[in-house]
């Protein structure tokens, strides 16, 4: 409906004709709705507005911001990072709920678990945190924002001049059926079952994800680097000088360097192999042009995830590749996460992308850009080039110059195929058992919205 009669009353809470046409469907709830405002045992309290800064260790404590939460409300794993000033006023405690209030994630919830983040945690000022009284367990709540009730709620109420936001007293206004006591536990049960199935497959994905380079090493005769020794006696080592000529100081350069010298096949100079870089022509044709940008590229699973297309004519500055090339990311932390992909989209000529790539083409028919993908994501490899970046901080990058004095193992085709293939299937099956896990956590997310909004179309 484009046109609708609204009472006076219904606009006195806020004048938007959008509004009051979502608000209406609160008449339809299955429970009697009450505002979160009165469900709660302390004054919601906006986060800390510090910088984060490197974790080191799981007994610091760790800073949540609204990039540490996935699109399902889960902390990631990790580190993370901390602050330099941790007041603990910000501290979380178990059942505290935290909601984005501005930017392109408003409304993504947060339910704080301290058996499941494991150290003490506060949060960044993006997010504000909503205390409950007995009225209402957390679990319902989180569960509640999980419901496409509550995404439509977000986009009705969030103001889109300039950045999305929604406030402390407007998220308190927001109206949650609230069934018996035994409703919501059964409801919170239910859904916490969906998320465990979900994390016991995300585990299960990740081990088989992280045997790659395991896999690739095998396979070229490199036995796996121990794990490293953090004794005094084991830190103190010598390097002869030509070792450090036009290379780096930092120590960790040298200490535990993953070797391909060691490789059952020969080591060929990364630069007679690939070239990087590569020189490319503006295309000749008309717009629209296709784009990778670096949050296109999947880090988890080293792919090309979408290709936008842009409509501009100046496409200067960008990178330009083709199908066969390896993109890298260059910047930290991207590149240390693992932003890379073979570029095989099907598309004929040049695509562009974010200016923050390297571009690698093979050009010795004896490497295959699968192959070389598998040698740069490599941990170790990605670990030794953070020793090697320039720059300032926030602003580091990974140089060409550091793949001067790199030697990469050559196998045979065959023996380069049958790598990739094993690597492949194992990426399938780390996907297969992902989305099967999702899959699982929409169906009881559906369920648990019919329950508690009581819309069949839901269902």
């Amino acid at each position: 409906m484009k046109r609708f009669v609204a009472n006076l009353r219904e606009l006195s809470e806020r004048f938007d004709p959008r509004y009051v046409a979502f608000k209406r469907r609160i008449a339809a709830f299955r429970y009697p709705a009450v505002r979160l405002s009165d469900l709660l045992s302390a004054t919601p309290e906006y986060g800390a507005g510090e910088a984060g800064i490197e974790r080191t260790s799981v007994e610091e404590p760790r800073y949540i911001r609204i990039t540490d939460i996935d699109e399902n409300g889960e902390l990631l794993p990790g580190l993370g990072v901390t602050a330099e000033i941790v007041e603990p006023r910000y501290f979380l405690q178990n059942g505290d709920l935290l909601f984005a209030r501005s930017g392109a994630t408003v409304g993504k919830c947060y339910l704080h678990d301290t058996e499941r983040a494991a150290c003490l945690c506060f949060y960044a000022g993006y997010m504000i945190r909503f205390r409950l009284s007995e009225k209402a367990l957390p679990r319902y709540i989180f569960a509640f924002a999980q419901t496409s009730y509550y995404r439509d709620w977000v986009q009705a109420v969030q103001r889109s001049a300039g950045q999305p936001n929604i406030n402390a007293q407007e998220y308190g206004n927001l109206p949650i059926p609230l069934p018996p006591r035994e409703v919501q536990m059964r409801i919170a049960a239910e859904l916490d079952a969906a998320y465990a199935e979900k994390r016991k497959a995300d585990d299960k994905a990740a081990k088989l994800l992280a045997s790659i380079d395991g896999i690739v090493l095998d396979a070229l005769g490199i036995p796996p680097l121990p794990p490293p020794d953090t004794s005094l006696s084991a830190r103190i080592f010598t390097v002869p000088a030509r070792d450090v000529v036009g290379k780096t100081l930092a120590s960790a350069h040298y200490l535990g360097k993953l070797d391909f010298g060691a490789s059952m096949f020969d080591c060929h100079p990364f630069y007679d192999m690939v070239a990087i870089d590569p020189p490319e022509s503006m295309p000749n044709v008309l717009p629209p042009y296709h784009l990778v940008p670096m949050d296109a590229v999947s880090a988890e699973y080293g792919s090309i995830e979408r290709i936008e297309e842009i409509c501009t004519g100046n496409m200067s500055g960008y990178s330009m590749f083709r199908d066969g090339d390896v993109i890298f990311a260059k910047i930290s932390p991207c590149m240390e996460n693992g932003k890379s992909a073979v570029v095989s989209t099907g598309l004929p000529g040049v695509l562009f992308g974010s200016t923050e790539f390297l571009v690698f083409r093979p050009k010795d028919k004896r490497i295959l850009p699968e192959f070389l993908h598998l040698l740069l994501r490599m941990s170790a490899l990605r670990n030794n080039a953070a020793q090697n970046l320039t720059g300032t901080t926030g602003h580091q990058r990974i140089t060409k110059e550091y793949f001067r004095h790199l030697d990469i193992p050559v196998p045979p085709k065959l023996v380069q195929e049958a790598i990739v293939a094993k690597v492949a299937n194992i990426r399938e099956e780390a996907k297969r058992l992902k989305a099967g896990a999702l899959e699982t956590l929409s169906i009881a997310q559906k369920r648990i919205e019919f329950e508690i909004i009581g819309n069949e179309s839901s269902v």
